[in-house]
């Protein structure tokens, strides 16, 4: 793809799935990865299996994601690339969602990706360098599903978020 030798990538919720995937092709193309996720049986497994660093992070804490990036700049010197992509996708029609439902679907998503993108700005600003990628979805922004509506309106949030 691309020459990252020398940068330092942290990527939320890379334990698996898609985050797995990013992982790999940051961690291919030169990169030093960190994996920041609450999953730490995944982490330590993806860790293992690509040769990366893992750090447990919950996003729902803003305070966590402060220490995880702060963390990160203590232990590698910087934080060139934030991936924030952390993300849950249960799904539950209107007439079975909760309020709970509904604000742990935004405090995971949405607010989780504001923690830590807050937390790498004030890293990347201090630096003069950095870049951002958030994980979005083309759920709520040009197509949804049924019992995805929560989850559709957290990712067209993020792309929200993103162009402002």
């Amino acid at each position: 793809m691309f020459d990252l030798t020398g940068k330092i990538a942290l990527v939320s919720g890379g334990a698996k799935g898609i985050g797995k995937g990013i992982v790999s092709a940051l961690k291919n193309s030169g990169a030093q990865v960190i994996i920041a996720d609450i999953d730490d049986v995944a982490g330590n497994a993806t860790k293992q299996a690509l040769g990366v660093d893992f750090m447990h992070l919950d996003v729902t804490s803003q305070a966590a994601c402060e220490q995880v990036v702060n963390d990160v700049v203590k232990q590698y010197g910087k934080l060139d690339i934030l991936c924030s992509n952390t993300g849950i996708f249960p799904q539950a029609t209107i007439k079975e969602m909760s309020e709970a439902d509904w604000d742990k679907m935004h405090t995971v998503n949405l607010k989780g990706m504001f923690f830590l993108v807050k937390a790498a700005l004030a890293v990347m600003e201090k630096q003069q360098y950095g870049r951002v990628i958030i994980t979005s979805s083309i759920t709520g922004a040009i197509t949804g599903y049924p019992g995805w509506s929560h989850y559709g309106a957290s990712k067209a949030g993020q792309l929200g978020f993103m162009r402002s």
